[in-house]
């Protein structure tokens, strides 16, 4: 599973040159036939969005979010100041973690958090998962959703919206976020630096 990951996201470097030319805008990746068809052995654990950014963007975070009897709270997340231009965003969804990668022209970096007992998919629980399919209007501070899974005990788990993934009650969920932001993070000394929270930055790719 590793090596198909580290293919694909190799395979989104080089693709990365024939991406749209919408300025602030997120919309999820679309494929040729022959890396969909790789894609389709992941079984919908990983997934791509596109977005270009002009310099008025300087940073963003990705969160995770976690759901206990209806109840979210933050779970971790990975954040960092980027230059304009474009890239891409994939989320990795395995049952044990979630894995953030965030892929420019000169590579990649990505950041894992390990899911608790209690933030795993229950077999014995109805669940529903979504992801973001529409293009999204990129403007400072204004969170959108990625994906989001929320899982009833004994029910079917339908009827939920990605965008308001906070309403309504379930048991359990997890959910993906990112935020864009028009000022970049800095360090103590106020020097503008790349900063990752919770998330440790595990590969890069020159």
């Amino acid at each position: 599973m590793k090596k198909i990951i580290a293919v694909m996201l190799m395979l989104m470097l080089l693709a990365l040159g024939g991406c749209g030319e919408k300025q602030n805008v997120l919309e999820v990746a679309e494929f040729s036939q022959e890396t969909q068809r790789v894609l389709d052995l992941l079984q919908n654990k990983i997934y791509f969005f596109d977005y270009t950014i002009d310099e008025s963007i300087k940073a963003n975070s990705i969160e995770l979010w976690s759901c206990t009897d209806g109840v979210w709270e933050s779970s971790g997340k990975s954040y960092g100041n980027i230059d304009a231009g474009k890239r891409q965003i994939a989320i990795q969804i395995e049952d044990n973690y979630v894995e953030f990668f965030d892929i420019d022209d000169s590579g990649y970096s990505s950041a894992r958090l390990n899911l608790s007992e209690e933030q795993m998919k229950d077999p014995n629980m109805g669940t529903m998962s979504t992801y973001c399919t529409n293009s999204s209007k990129i403007e400072p501070n204004k969170e959108i959703a990625l994906w989001a899974r929320w899982s009833d005990e004994g029910e079917s788990a339908a009827g939920y919206s990605l965008n308001d993934f906070r309403e309504g009650y379930c048991d359990k969920g997890l959910a993906v976020t990112v935020i864009f932001y028009d000022e970049p993070f800095a360090d103590d000394s106020g020097e503008a630096q790349p900063l990752v929270e919770t998330l440790e930055i595990e590969a890069e790719v020159e």
